[in-house]
């Protein structure tokens, strides 16, 4: 079996082991856009995620989601609301950027250690209610 062939089964295991959640980091890129939220986008879901978005997220990104701020010598916020997702529109995209960062330089820092899985999918669909808002 070449190394590839193998790099992908035990992807899938792994994938299908963890129930895809805490398995993406471990994915290729072009694979966590096809990630699926698991969590549904209730009023309770985007309400959590609107309380967590207002705790962390609003003070780069602003209130509104239009982004802005620059952090120190780095680029400015994304605006969440426009039409261009700079680093993906997917739900599974948005979760990694949340999740993981914006390498190689983490303008946007990694969430992991300081947000649940499940608060990140409840922020992706906070992110998708204001941002279809406009």
């Amino acid at each position: 079996m070449c190394v590839r062939s193998l790099d992908l089964l035990l992807g899938g295991v792994l994938w299908a082991g963890m129930a895809g959640v805490a398995a993406h980091a471990m994915l290729p890129a072009s694979q966590r856009a096809e990630l699926s939220n698991p969590t549904p986008a209730t009023e309770a879901s985007r309400e959590a995620g609107r309380t967590t978005y207002e705790r962390r997220c609003q003070f780069c990104h602003a209130p509104d989601g239009t982004g802005g701020r620059r952090l120190e010598e780095g680029a400015p916020a994304s605006d969440l609301t426009d039409e261009t997702w700079d680093f993906g529109e997917t739900d599974g995209e948005i979760f990694s950027v949340i999740k993981l960062g914006v390498p190689p330089d983490y303008v946007m820092a990694a969430w992991e250690d300081r947000l649940t899985d499940e608060d990140i999918w409840h922020l992706v669909n906070y992110i998708r209610a204001f941002a279809s808002e406009r």
